[in-house]
């Protein structure tokens, strides 16, 4: 997941030429590196979400540990902060992962163990799949896949587990909307949306709690026809993503305009594909730290949403608390 360039065709996207990388690296050698911390992570997956009503029994698969009393994301602190004031852990490629088996992954776990360890923000990619069938891909299903509708209603239940919890979706959509917007009624996930109008301020995490609009959902195809979902470059900006070693990392204007209120930092390697031996380089302090701080004052603006590969290694969480100032 990078997010297709602005203005620019489909079969030039970042995950399609990745998806060429995966191969000729598969030919030549296999996958790169794995990921032996478990980082707190859980076992289950799966599961359907709903509105309403009492949480489903899975929730033993779902819950974080009980967060202080009218928390918002783990702190009081946050519940008064717009959206745009807040820091999230976001991983890259979400769907993307080892313990599932997905060839050449960007994360040790799925997306349920992500949830639960602390990530908020999920860069998604969607694909049909050999079938047909609207499914979480990246690049090419052959890499690995799950139905969209299950990979949403997995969030859903998360959701629905811990009522506190704000979480965004970053999509690069190679599905349709109206697919899309199919999963979305089918997995529940659509009872948790918020709605955004252009220009708007974002409401505090705390009204979304307040309303359980507690999903924002952004995609990179503008074509979007459902209201909640929104058109990211709308709303947002990011720095370049296309960084093969520590030195390729810039603080500019990779896509966007600057005056959007949301900021997306990406911060990972593609050399020529997600390796644990590239996140080893760049998520660990001083060095992250040091980077978001000085970019963050370099462009007077918040990193929103704070991006990795492989978010167990280095200090992805320590970084996000820093810049929250909790």
């Amino acid at each position: 997941m990078s997010i297709r360039p602005l203005a620019t065709l489909r079969p030039f996207s970042p995950c399609l030429l990745v998806a060429s990388a995966l191969f000729a690296t598969l030919v030549l050698g296999g996958c790169g590196g794995g990921d032996t911390g478990s980082g707190g992570a859980a076992t289950g997956t799966g599961g359907t979400g709903g509105s309403g009503g009492e949480a489903p029994a899975t929730c033993d698969l779902y819950s974080i540990p009980p967060p202080p009393a009218n928390a918002c994301n783990g702190s009081v602190a946050l519940c008064d902060r717009r959206l745009d004031e807040v820091v999230f852990a976001t991983t890259h490629n979400a769907m993307s992962n080892m313990d599932e088996g997905w060839i050449a992954p960007n994360q040790p776990h799925p997306v349920v163990p992500q949830l639960r360890d602390g990530v908020r923000g999920l860069m998604l990619d969607t694909h049909p799949d050999a079938d047909g069938v609207p499914s979480l891909c990246h690049g090419s299903c052959a890499f690995g896949k799950k139905p969209l509708d299950e990979g949403l209603g997995e969030i859903a239940t998360f959701l629905q587990c811990n009522p506190r919890e704000v979480v965004v979706i970053i999509f690069e959509a190679y599905v349709t909307p109206e697919e899309t917007d199919t999963a979305f009624q089918k997995s529940g996930l659509i009872d948790f949306v918020h709605r955004q109008a252009k220009g708007a301020p974002w409401p505090t995490l705390g009204e979304l709690i307040d309303k359980n609009e507690r999903l924002i959902a952004l995609t990179d195809d503008p074509a979007g026809t459902p209201d909640y979902y929104h058109y990211v470059w709308d709303h947002a900006w990011d720095t370049p993503y296309a960084a093969e070693t520590p030195g390729d990392l810039k603080c500019e204007v990779g896509r966007g305009d600057p005056a959007n209120p949301l900021f997306i930092f990406n911060h990972f390697l593609t050399n020529p594909t997600a390796d644990l031996t590239l996140a080893e380089q760049v998520n660990h302090n001083p060095f992250f730290l040091d980077r978001a701080k000085a970019c963050a004052a370099q462009v007077s603006d918040l990193p929103n949403f704070v991006t990795v590969d492989f978010y167990t290694t280095g200090d992805l969480f320590a970084v996000v608390q820093d810049l929250n100032g909790l």
